[in-house]
């Protein structure tokens, strides 16, 4: 669906070269997913689909690299070197990130933007607006843990407080919370060109079922 979708755009016209990055960011985001995914399971036809799917995510987010420097965008070109930087992180390579981070913040000052004025939980390749403030099942009761960490350079949480749980005293909740933090990565913010600790950071984990399955979350 993706690839019928890029296939029937035209990158080189100005008109649609940002809806085309789009479209590349959401391949990316998919192929992030699955190799997610599929890292949990065993055996070489399932490491050959990790493989071509880390391939064809990382070619997207390159893509987009290109096209926004035929359109001569530098916002364009920010954005996609910075999801390359993301890329690379989620994927445990800070060195190679921070290359990617450094070109972003270069192109994001010439092109008079910010980027990285506050850490983003990643992946952040498709925009989502409120992921964790989903309508209730049925307009009732939701279930929610607020939480409050530092995030340090790597983009690791740290120091995490429990600041709300609802309904009180579900410690499953709050173990589960725990537990998604621990798995979550960061894009550090920065200053003066070099990733800094940002304290206070807080995230409201929505749970849409009690058991604590298919958690969702947001800043708050």
């Amino acid at each position: 669906m993706v690839e019928e979708t890029l296939a029937s755009m035209d990158a080189t016209s100005k008109e649609s070269a940002l809806d085309y990055i789009e479209i590349l960011n959401l391949q990316a985001a998919i192929s992030f997913r699955t190799v997610h995914h599929l890292s949990t399971w065993i055996g070489e036809r399932i490491h050959n689909r990790i493989i071509v799917n880390y391939i064809a995510g990382r070619g997207a987010l390159d893509r987009a690299v290109e096209i926004g420097r035929e359109q001569n965008n530098k916002a364009a070109q920010a954005r996609a070197e910075q999801h390359i930087g993301d890329w690379h992180l989620l994927f445990g390579r800070r060195s190679a990130a921070a290359v990617h981070y450094k070109r972003a913040q270069r192109l994001a000052q010439e092109a008079d933007i910010t980027l990285f004025d506050k850490p983003r939980r990643l992946p952040g390749f498709v925009n989502v607006t409120n992921p964790g403030r989903a309508s209730t099942p049925n307009g009732g009761h939701v279930n929610y843990v607020r939480t409050r960490f530092d995030i340090d350079r790597q983009g690791r949480a740290r120091n995490v407080t429990i600041l709300e749980v609802n309904p009180a005293g579900k410690t499953r909740l709050a173990q589960e919370a725990r537990v998604q933090l621990r798995g979550t990565r960061f894009r550090p913010r920065f200053e003066g060109g070099k990733a800094v600790e940002s304290k206070g950071v807080e995230i409201r984990f929505v749970f849409p079922h009690a058991e604590a399955r298919g958690a969702q979350g947001a800043t708050s």
